[in-house]
């Protein structure tokens, strides 16, 4: 499995990505727990402070909740991500093909489909940075590694911030990430890697 985290401080530039390449068999991902974590400098502090975050994700366990007006992805979104994408996802209920923007078919939330050969699991964060213009007075930016203000007022969670925490705006290029992908039923990590934050 490859993983890639890039944050550069913009939404349509910035994301999660696992990329599988080979299994010895398909793995449900009901089966599975991931677990990350990281430790940085703190960047709105500037006081060399430390700060350390992370995530648990279970699946079925419903992570993401946000609302977002971008082009094509306007609503209240609640769902489990990592969210699946290629091969081993089946579409459930919603759509006939699978969707690369929210609103997702429940087949590709996390803990309803399989990771074999081709299975992707990518996320991008949501208002985030100078590119979500939608829902800002005309003379209002969002600056870079910035949320817009309702989604910290209301404390929404978009996909990005399910898988590395609530902080992960303050990782930057060179900063670690440990990822553990968890085989419940046996017990056994499948996966454990440190990931380099790319920008």
């Amino acid at each position: 499995m490859d993983v890639e985290i890039k944050n550069t401080g913009d939404m349509w530039t910035s994301w999660v990505v696992f990329d599988i390449k080979s299994v010895s068999e398909p793995i449900h991902t009901r089966d599975l727990r991931i677990a990350t974590s990281w430790r940085t400098t703190n960047k709105t502090a500037n006081d060399g402070s430390i700060i350390t975050g992370g995530a648990t994700v279970a699946a079925g366990v419903e992570n993401t909740n946000y609302t977002t007006s971008d082009a094509g992805t306007t609503g209240q979104f609640r769902m489990v991500s990592p969210i699946g994408h290629g091969q081993g996802v089946t579409q459930l209920q919603e759509f006939e093909y699978q969707k690369t923007v929210p609103p997702y078919d429940p087949g590709q939330y996390f803990g309803n489909y399989t990771l074999t050969v081709g299975t992707a699991m990518r996320q991008s964060p949501a208002r985030y940075g100078p590119a979500h213009r939608n829902d800002l007075a005309a003379d209002v930016y969002l600056e870079l590694y910035e949320y817009h203000p309702t989604h910290i007022e209301r404390d929404q969670r978009d996909s990005v911030q399910a898988i590395l925490g609530k902080d992960w705006t303050h990782l930057r290029v060179g900063d670690v990430v440990d990822i553990k992908i968890t085989h419940i039923p046996s017990g056994q990590v499948i996966f454990d890697k440190s990931v380099v934050v790319q920008g």
